[in-house]
């Protein structure tokens, strides 16, 4: 009796101990799942640049490779414009550049706005063939680009609703569409141009001008203090309509967590309304979201304030309003949620698509929302978990508030 009555015992505190050990076993590979998740997310960006491909090129080789770069971009003239299409056989406006560049090995970004931060962007007057002319688009950001070949001529694969032919064309400077669209040229190939000889009057009236610039240069500066110190500090150039962008955002969310096993689960759907001010460094934002939150059965409204560390991850904080009683998923247990603090989160962008004023990018948010007991104490690791750290996979649309005519 007495031996029956430990090992009973004994098997009792193997079966607690085991069940400990499960729990710990599907926390480790719930963590490891989250945290392999966020580093694909942030590397996705990341990867989405383009390598540096610039090489130490003489004179005479850039000139080449203008040479080839362009013959190998005319060659293509009448082939159809495609959206998303990198050739052969037809192209968008990104892909049309990126397939002329890689006829001499280089690599470029695959949209235009990301060509245009990695070039080198050089005065007008000193454009020359194969060069990359970049345009502005109805919203004011740079959505269209073309390979300048000479005089007033590029040539650029452009749709017709951007004003384009619908197939790769030539296209005249000297046009007003593309004059009253045109921003900046970009070098991405060394200069193939021989510097001029100068005479010595000439470097000696050169070395008087630059004299004279930095003399001018300094009492400008002196006097734009001698105002600092007497009127409020302002951003130059002031207020432009180009640099308040709205934005709408739909969101399907999921998780992957509960407090019992780890399985994918449909949390819930949002709405996003959101403006952003794009002529300062971070890009502030303000966000106001509209959320059904399917797996705690309870609506709630965040709202978020944000800032842009670059063109694709943007971070975000805020208060959250709940609306009804808050059950904690599988299970019966009420909880309720935090209004301060109440969630933060990174949101992952992909690069945009443009149509006409309109940029259309696929969004991915890794949140998390604060949720407690009904007396107020913190929730167990694994129940917060469950509850607050939510994936939202969206579609954003963004538009300057230029758009209006504004």
């Amino acid at each position: 009796m007495f031996a029956r009555k430990q090992i009973i015992s004994y098997n009792k505190r193997m079966i607690s101990k085991n069940r400990v050990f499960r729990q710990y076993r599907s926390f480790l590979n719930a963590k490891k799942t989250i945290i392999f998740l966020i580093a694909s997310m942030i590397m996705i960006p990341a990867f989405s640049e383009s390598d540096d491909t610039s090489t130490e090129m003489s004179r005479a080789e850039a000139q080449v490779a203008r040479e080839k770069f362009v013959a190998q971009v005319n060659k293509q003239i009448e082939k159809p414009y495609e959206n998303g299409a990198a050739g052969p056989g037809s192209f968008d406006n990104a892909g049309f550049i990126c397939y002329g560049a890689s006829a001499i090995g280089v690599g470029l970004p695959k949209n235009v706005k990301a060509i245009y931060n990695d070039a080198k962007i050089i005065p007008n007057d000193r454009k020359e063939m194969g060069d990359i002319v970049f345009f502005k688009s109805k919203g004011g950001t740079i959505s269209l680009a073309g390979v300048y070949l000479g005089g007033d001529s590029f040539i650029a694969a452009i749709s017709s609703a951007d004003g384009g032919e619908d197939c790769v064309s030539v296209f005249s400077l000297a046009d007003e569409q593309w004059k009253s669209k045109y921003t900046a040229v970009g070098q991405f190939l060394p200069s193939g141009r021989e510097p001029p000889v100068k005479s010595e009057e000439e470097e000696k009236a050169e070395s008087k001008a630059e004299i004279k610039s930095k003399n001018t240069k300094i009492k400008a500066e002196s006097k734009a203090k001698d105002k600092e110190n007497t009127k409020p500090a302002k951003k130059s150039g002031g207020f432009s309509s180009d640099d308040l962008v709205f934005d709408f955002t739909a969101y399907f969310d999921w998780s992957l967590l509960s407090p019992r096993q780890f399985v994918f689960r449909f949390r819930g759907v949002d709405a996003l309304l959101g403006v952003n001010y794009t002529g300062w460094t971070l890009e502030p934002g303000l966000g106001v979201a509209f959320r059904y939150n399917y797996g705690l059965d309870t609506l709630q409204i965040p709202v978020t304030f944000s800032i842009m560390l670059n063109d694709y991850i943007k971070l975000y904080a805020g208060p959250v309003f709940t609306l009804k009683d808050v059950t904690l998923i599988d299970t019966d247990k009420k909880i309720k949620g935090s209004i301060f603090p109440g969630l933060a989160g990174i949101a992952f962008i992909t690069p945009p698509l443009t149509v006409g004023g309109f940029e259309i990018k696929g969004v991915q948010d890794v949140s998390y929302t604060v949720y407690n007991n009904l007396d107020g104490a913190t929730l167990s690791f694994m129940e917060s978990l469950a509850a607050g750290l939510v994936m939202y996979t969206g579609v954003r649309v963004s538009f300057p508030l230029s758009i209006f005519g504004i």
